[in-house]
């Protein structure tokens, strides 16, 4: 097989004229992906170097108090020692991290009440103690939980209030806080 566009050299005769080669598409696809790169590092440089803002914020307040002099008088109110750093938490426990979480997306969706949420987490295989821990530190006001609570349940079915207090008792909310769950939804 011959190839078309191949024509044998004549003796004689000048050498066919070269076609320019084609360019290549998809240039643009990599100068995209260099640039779409190069902003990710550049927003990764950032996060790094400004992830300390809190950090720097409260450094230059600590370098910049004045001490006074070895030779002055008493310390008064104001020159009063620092107190010492508090020391480092704990690491908590990846269980009682993803319990937390946990926690954080049922009250998301609905409202428990404190020993409710706890039992849910440990229906979810959590253990006993990592439920506690979710419970104890998640952001929950377990009177609110409770009026949201009575709310849910005063829109599924109509209650008398005696008769909703006894609900949210049976949802474990403690009676305070079913009496104030009750009296938020009438």
């Amino acid at each position: 097989m011959t190839n078309p566009q191949y024509q044998p050299q004549q003796p004689g005769q000048p050498y066919p004229p070269q076609d320019q080669p084609k360019k290549k598409r998809g240039g643009c696809m990599k100068w995209g992906a260099i640039i779409v790169g190069a902003l990710i590092l550049i927003a990764l440089i950032a996060s790094i170097a400004g992830g300390g803002d809190d950090e720097e914020g409260v450094a230059p307040a600590e370098t910049t108090t004045t001490q006074p002099a070895a030779d002055t008088a008493a310390p008064t109110d104001e020159q009063q020692p620092e107190p010492e750093p508090e020391p480092a938490e704990p690491e908590v426990p990846r269980e009682h991290q993803n319990a937390l979480r946990a926690a954080e997306r049922y009250l998301s969706v609905s409202a428990f009440s404190q020993q409710g949420l706890a039992e849910q987490l440990q229906f979810e295989e959590y253990s006993p103690e990592a439920a506690q821990y979710a419970v104890e530190n998640v952001d929950a006001d377990w009177n609110e939980q409770a009026a949201k609570k009575a709310e849910q349940y005063m829109e599924m079915t109509p209650m008398s209030r005696q008769g909703l207090v006894d609900q949210l008792q049976f949802e474990k909310f403690t009676p305070e806080q079913a009496e104030y769950g009750a009296t938020q939804a009438y």
